[in-house]
């Protein structure tokens, strides 16, 4: 049980870890792209081009985090199972969520990265697979 804790915390930094990370490059590569393609317009298309970037994060953030929210949040599925606050038929629909979000993930960045988000997401699909009996 003390593994399983262990390996829950592991899986949660890193999947909040992975998610500040890609909120950071999301906005520093809209903001870099959208100011230095944009540089020779007037002062009102420059404020609506950033009006639209500030926009597009949000967008790209909200999605994110639906994404990591299942992921990073397993562990604490776990334990709220563990103490009999979820019942079998809730935490197997969360459990699940958390399945289809981790894949989705780590076939999304599997291919900019060479593979590095997919060792990075080993250990939830370790805590995935053995907290399933849960």
């Amino acid at each position: 049980m003390n593994n399983l804790k262990k390996l829950g915390k592991v899986s949660e930094t890193i999947g909040k870890s992975i998610f500040c990370l890609l909120v950071f490059i999301i906005v520093i590569i809209a903001f870099v792209t959208q100011l230095e393609k944009n540089i020779n317009i007037s002062l009102s298309e420059r404020a609506g081009v950033i009006i639209g970037t500030i926009v597009a994060i949000f967008l790209f953030y909200f999605i994110l985090r639906a994404l990591f929210r299942p992921i990073y949040n397993l562990n604490n599925e776990i334990q709220l199972r563990l103490t009999n606050q979820l019942t079998g038929q809730e935490y197997t629909s969360k459990w699940i969520m958390s399945l289809i979000c981790t894949v989705i993930i780590s076939l999304l960045l599997i291919i900019p990265s060479f593979g590095i988000s997919f060792l990075l997401m080993l250990p939830q699909f370790i805590l995935l697979y053995k907290s399933k009996e849960i």
